[in-house]
C-alpha cells in the first residue's frame, strides 16, 4: 500500500502509530544532527570572523606601506625634477656659449658628464635625440645606439618623448611604468621625469626605480612583524593560522617549521590537491566572504591525517592567502555526551505525544501553506512557481494544486501575448518619433534655405543699388581733397573729408561681403591634401608677428575634393576672426586629422571665447559682434562647406577661447 494514495484521515493514523513506535530513533537522530550542524556553523562563523579580522589587520599594514610609498614618491619625483632642471641649465649654458652647433668634442664631454650623474642607487640620466638615439658616447658604449627597443618598451619611450615635447619648458613630463632591463631576472617599475631642450633638440630623461625607495624596505619589516604575530595565534586546542602565496609557498606554517616550503601539489589520501583548491577558492571568493574548506591534513610530527575546517581570504596586495583552521576533534568532542542523553528522552511520554501532534499538524498544514504561498506569488505577477511538490498527492490538496497549475499556465500565456503586443506598440511609437524628428529637421533646413535664398536676392539688389552712389561719393571726396584751398577752415575740411572717405571704404567692404554672399557659386572640385591646403594658406596669410602659430599636421589623411579658392576664403575668414578675437596677440593652434569619413581642420584661438547666447547665431547672415563687421563672413563659410558636402562646427567656453572645426568629406 502506497501512503501517498491514502486519504488525510489514514495518513494521520499512520503517522501517529509511527511516532509512538520509534520516538527514540527520531529524537536521537534529530538532536544529534541539529547540534552537529549548529556546532559546525558556530565554528565556521568563528573561523570566518578570525580570518576577516586578520585580513583587516593585514590591510592596515598594506595601507600604512602605501601611504609611506606615496609620500616618498612625491619626494623622489621632486628630486628627479630638480635633476632635470640642473641638466637643462647645463644645456642652456652650452647653448649660450656655442649656439645650436657646439664643437663635437666639447659636446660629448658635456653629455658624458651629464649622464654620469646618478639618482639614488640605480637611477640615471639619459640624453637622446628625436629618434631615441643616445647622444652620449658613454651610454652608447654601455647600452647600444638607441634607447627605443622593439615592443612595448619602445612605445613607452616614444610616449615619454611626446609628453615631454607637449609639456613645454619648465613643466617636465613624468610617468611610472614597468620595465625589464637586459640581464634582469624580474620586472621593475621605473619613475621617469622627462623634458625637451628645444634649442639643441635634446630629450632629457631622469629615471629611478621604485625598488630604491625606502618604503620597499618598510614592506619587508611590516611583513616580518605580521608573520610573527600570526605565528603566535592559536584557535582552540590545536587550531592555528597559516599563510601561503599564490605559488603555494608557505609564508606562515605551524610553529614556523615549514616556512618557505612549496606545498602547492600536496595531496591527501583521497588524491585531492588541498592547497591548490584553497588558493583557487580564496582568490575567486567575492568581496569579503571567506572561502571555507573541509579537508584532511597532516603536519610535521603528526602520525596520520586528521579532518579539519578552514576559512581563507586572499590579500592581493601581498599575494597572501590567510587561513584560520580548526580540527574536527576539537569542536565535536561534546557530541558524545549527547548520544548518552538520548536514552533518557524515551522515558518522557509527553515528548512522544507532542512529537506526533506536531508531525501531524505539519503534514496537514504544509501542503496548504505551500499552495497559499504559490497563490500569493502568482497574484504579485510571479507565474513561474512550480506546484509539483504538492500536486503529486491524490487527495483534495493535490486536485487543488493541479487546478492552480492550469490557471497559472493560462495566465502566463495571456501575459506573454500582452507583453508581445506592448513591445510591438512600443516599437511603432519609436519609429514614429524618429520619423517626426527627421521631418522636423528637413523642415528646418527647407525654411533656412528659403530664407537664405530670399536674403541672397535682396542682398544682391541692395549691393548693386548702393555701390554706384558710394562710388560717386568717393570720387567727389577725392576731387575735393585735390582742390587747393586756403583759409582758417582748411584743416577741419580735410579732416571731415578723411572721415567721409574712411566711412565710404567701410561701407564698400560691407557691400563686398553682401555681394560675396549673394553670388556664392558651386565649387570647382579638385583632389587636394588637407595639410597642403593649410600650409599654402599660411604662407600667404598676413598674420601679425604678435600671434604665435602652432600647427599639428595629422598623418595618413586621405585626399579630399575641394575648390581651393573657396577653401582659402573659409580659412581666411576663420583665421582672421581668431586673430581679431585675441586682440592681435596670443596663440593660434591649427591641427588636422581624420574623424570617420571626414578630414578635419581645427583652428583654436586663446581669445575671450564666444558668449553662450551667441553660439547659435554666429553663422546667421548679418550677425556680427564687431563694429565694422558685415555679418556675412561665417555665413559664407557655412554655405561653402555645405556645398562641399561638409560642415563647420564651433566649440567655445567664455574666457577660454574658441575652436572652429572645418569638416570635409574624404575621397
Amino acid at each position: 500500500m502506497d501512503i501517498k494514495h491514502l486519504s488525510i484521515k489514514w495518513k494521520l493514523l499512520f503517522i501517529s502509530v509511527f511516532a509512538v513506535t520509534v520516538p527514540t530513533v527520531i529524537m536521537g537522530l534529530a538532536s544529534y544532527s541539529i547540534h552537529s550542524a549548529e556546532t559546525y556553523k558556530e565554528v565556521k562563523e568563528k573561523l570566518g570572523s578570525i580570518v576577516s579580522d586578520w585580513k583587516v589587520v593585514t590591510e592596515s599594514y598594506v595601507q600604512q606601506k602605501e601611504r609611506v610609498l606615496k609620500r616618498e614618491e612625491v619626494l623622489v619625483k621632486q628630486r628627479l625634477e630638480t635633476m632635470d632642471l640642473v641638466v637643462n641649465k647645463i644645456l642652456e649654458i652650452l647653448y649660450a656659449i656655442d649656439g645650436n652647433n657646439p664643437p663635437e668634442d666639447k659636446r660629448d664631454k658635456v653629455f658624458d658628464k651629464i649622464v654620469s650623474l646618478r639618482v639614488g642607487k640605480s637611477g640615471f640620466v639619459a640624453l637622446i635625440d628625436r629618434y631615441g638615439n643616445y647622444l652620449s658616447k658613454e651610454q652608447r658604449k654601455r647600452y647600444g645606439d638607441t634607447m627605443i627597443q622593439a615592443g612595448e618598451s619602445g612605445t613607452i619611450i616614444r610616449g615619454i618623448m611626446e609628453g615631454a615635447k607637449r609639456s613645454g619648458k619648465g613643466s617636465p613630463y613624468s610617468l611610472s611604468y614597468p620595465v625589464k632591463d637586459s640581464g634582469g631576472k624580474e620586472e621593475r617599475v621605473r619613475l621617469t621625469v622627462a623634458s625637451w631642450f628645444e634649442p639643441l633638440d635634446v630629450y632629457i630623461l631622469v629615471t629611478t626605480y621604485y625598488t630604491d625607495f625606502k618604503s620597499y624596505e618598510l614592506e619587508n619589516l611590516l611583513q616580518e612583524e605580521l608573520v610573527n604575530r600570526m605565528s603566535r595565534e592559536r584557535i582552540g586546542a590545536n587550531g592555528y593560522l597559516w599563510i601561503v602565496n599564490s605559488r603555494g609557498e608557505y609564508v606562515v606554517s605551524k610553529n614556523k617549521l615549514r616556512n618557505g616550503e612549496n606545498i602547492l601539489d600536496t595531496r591527501d589520501r583521497t588524491g585531492r590537491q588541498v592547497v591548490k583548491d584553497i588558493i583557487a577558492g580564496a582568490m575567486s571568493s567575492p568581496g569579503k566572504e571567506p572561502y571555507y574548506s573541509s579537508h584532511l591534513w597532516r603536519n610535521v610530527g603528526e602520525k596520520e591525517e586528521m579532518q579539519r575546517l578552514s576559512a581563507s581570504l586572499y590579500i592581493p596586495e601581498w599575494d597572501w592567502v590567510i587561513s584560520a583552521v580548526s580540527y574536527n576533534k576539537d569542536f565535536l568532542v561534546g557530541l558524545g555526551k549527547i548520544k548518552m542523553n538520548i536514552a533518557f528522552v524515551s522515558l518522557i511520554a509527553i515528548i512522544i505525544s507532542s512529537l506526533c501532534a506536531y508531525y501531524l499538524t505539519l503534514m496537514i498544514s504544509r501542503p496548504i501553506r505551500v499552495l497559499n504561498e504559490i497563490v500569493i506569488k502568482a497574484s504579485s505577477g510571479d507565474l513561474s512557481v512550480d506546484v509539483g511538490g504538492v500536486k503529486w498527492a491524490r487527495d483534495e490538496v493535490g486536485t487543488l494544486a493541479e487546478s492552480i497549475e492550469k490557471m497559472m499556465i493560462s495566465l502566463a500565456a495571456k501575459r506573454r501575448a500582452l507583453e508581445d503586443k506592448a513591445k510591438e506598440e512600443h516599437r511603432k511609437a519609436e519609429e514614429l518619433e524618429r520619423a517626426y524628428a527627421k521631418l522636423q529637421d528637413t523642415q528646418e533646413k527647407l525654411v533656412r534655405s528659403e530664407k537664405l535664398a530670399i536674403l541672397g536676392k535682396l542682398a544682391g539688389t541692395v549691393s548693386h543699388e548702393l555701390r554706384n552712389p558710394l562710388g560717386v561719393i568717393k570720387n567727389a571726396v577725392y576731387f575735393l581733397k585735390n582742390i587747393p584751398t586756403a583759409g582758417p577752415g582748411e584743416e577741419k575740411t580735410r579732416k571731415y573729408l578723411g572721415i567721409i572717405d574712411e566711412e565710404v571704404n567701410i561701407a564698400g567692404n560691407i557691400i563686398s561681403g553682401i555681394m560675396a554672399f549673394s553670388r556664392a557659386k558651386e565649387p570647382e572640385l579638385v583632389k587636394s591634401s588637407v595639410n597642403d591646403i593649410v600650409n599654402e594658406h599660411l604662407k600667404k596669410a598676413e598674420i601679425p608677428s604678435t600671434i604665435r602659430v602652432i600647427t599639428f599636421p595629422g598623418e595618413g589623411i586621405p585626399p579630399v575634393s575641394v575648390d581651393r579658392g573657396q577653401m582659402n576664403q573659409v580659412l581666411f575668414n576663420v583665421i582672421m576672426n581668431a586673430v581679431q578675437a585675441m586682440d592681435y596677440k596670443g596663440s593660434l593652434i591649427i591641427s588636422t586629422e581624420v574623424a570617420g569619413r571626414y578630414a578635419q581642420i581645427s583652428i583654436t584661438d586663446t581669445g575671450k571665447g564666444i558668449p553662450k547666447d551667441n553660439m547659435e547665431k554666429i553663422f546667421d547672415p548679418l550677425f556680427s559682434t564687431k563694429v565694422t563687421g558685415t555679418g556675412f563672413g561665417l555665413s559664407v563659410c557655412k554655405s561653402i562647406m555645405e556645398k562641399h558636402g561638409g560642415d563647420i562646427l564651433v566649440l567655445s567656453e567664455p574666457g577660454k577661447g574658441a575652436t572652429f572645426t572645418i569638416r570635409i568629406p574624404v575621397g
